[in-house]
C-alpha cells in the first residue's frame, strides 16, 4: 500500500511545512503545526494499486506472446559467447568484458 502524503499546517497562520516543526517559521507560534493529508494520492500510488492498467486499457501479456525485434548481430568467433549474447554482438551496443580472458583472481586486492 502506498504511503499517504501529508503536510503540516499551522493552526495560527495556515502556513504549510513538509515536516513537523516545534515552532512555525512564518508566524512564530509554538506547537501549532498539525498533520493534514495532502491533496491526492502519492505519485505512483495508482501503479502500486493496480488501477493504472485498468485506467489505460492495457492488459497483461505473456512473455511468449511478445515478438522481439530481429537485430543483425556480429559474430565474435567464440560460439559460447555468441550463444550467451543471443547470437552475437549487437552493433552500436556496449558489453561488460571485465572477466573475459583473465585468470581467476587476477588483479584482486585481497
Amino acid at each position: 500500500m502506498a504511503k499517504r502524503r501529508t503536510v503540516h499546517a499551522c493552526t495560527e497562520c495556515g502556513a504549510q511545512q513538509p515536516r513537523w516543526l516545534g515552532r512555525c517559521p512564518d508566524c512564530g507560534a509554538w506547537e501549532s503545526l498539525v498533520e493534514e493529508p495532502l491533496g491526492g494520492p502519492a505519485p505512483g500510488a495508482e501503479l502500486l494499486a493496480g488501477s493504472a492498467s485498468s485506467a489505460s486499457g492495457a492488459k497483461p501479456v505473456a512473455l511468449a506472446e511478445i515478438e522481439a525485434e530481429r537485430v543483425p548481430r556480429l559474430d565474435t568467433g567464440q560460439p559460447e559467447l555468441d550463444r550467451v549474447l543471443g547470437g552475437g554482438l549487437v552493433p552500436l551496443s556496449a558489453m561488460m568484458t571485465t572477466r573475459l580472458g583473465r585468470a581467476s583472481g587476477f588483479s584482486s586486492s585481497s
